[in-house]
């Protein structure tokens, strides 16, 4: 069966407080080319891409631009539409949501700009499972000992890590579904995730296998990983 049109949804409008540094990080350079650009980059050759949404903070949207323009080819047939991003993400998304260019697909995926390691296979997988199922998610499983702690620190529990998954990004959904579940999100609740807004609606999301070099850089450390992967296994 061919892929079905869908439609990338990237938040990009965070400051990077946790990063530090006067540059946003998604603006950070991997090898001569911005974070975002690298994810936009490896979306765009994935079978059924039919646009891709960027969000962005107002204050950051006209260089944004000046970047597409300057490393995305003109005639690639794609739409890369650049919209303003909101103070918190989960309004940042619902924003998109009603972008011409997510409006009117059957599948959306949600990806988070700073993640420019995700594989095209990992974008196959979740669109796939998104058509199957309606939600699809990256898990992986957890090897290390989860406890939880109380205010000071101490363990209060230890949890069964069979049942505990990381949770990545990218998340597919139909269209449809995931338009209805934020219209339903409680005004007080903040999302981490767009699964959560769905399990919050009372859906079900499936999950596929998710990869471990999909990393989200949010560390200095984490850009450091990221650009030896790069210089070792994909330099052109």
């Amino acid at each position: 069966m061919p892929t079905p049109a869908w439609t990338a949804i990237l938040p990009a409008a965070g400051t990077g407080q946790r990063f530090g540094g006067p540059t946003p990080k998604q603006f950070l350079e991997i090898d001569g080319k911005p974070i975002f650009i690298r994810t936009v980059s490896t979306i765009l050759t994935v079978p059924g891409i039919a646009g891709v949404v960027l969000a962005v903070s107002p204050e950051h949207f006209e260089r944004m631009a000046q970047l597409v323009q300057e490393f995305i080819p003109n005639d690639i047939g794609i739409p890369i539409d650049i919209v303003e991003g909101r103070e918190e993400r989960y309004l940042t998304i619902q924003q998109a949501l009603h972008h011409s260019t997510a409006h009117h697909a059957e599948i959306v995926v949600v990806h988070d700009a700073v993640r420019p390691l995700a594989s095209p296979r990992l974008f196959e997988a979740v669109v796939k499972g998104a058509e199957d199922y309606g939600a699809c998610v990256p898990a992986l499983p957890i090897p290390d000992t989860v406890k939880t702690v109380d205010h000071s620190g101490i363990i209060t529990s230890t949890l069964d890590r069979q049942q505990l998954r990381r949770i990545q990004t990218p998340q597919a959904f139909r269209r449809t579904l995931i338009d209805r579940a934020y219209r339903t999100l409680e005004a007080d609740v903040l999302p981490t995730d767009d699964a959560s807004v769905i399990e919050r609606a009372g859906g079900h999301v499936h999950t596929v296998l998710g990869e471990e070099m999909n990393l989200k850089i949010t560390t200095p450390a984490d850009l450091a990983i990221a650009e030896f992967f790069v210089r070792t296994f994909l330099r052109e």
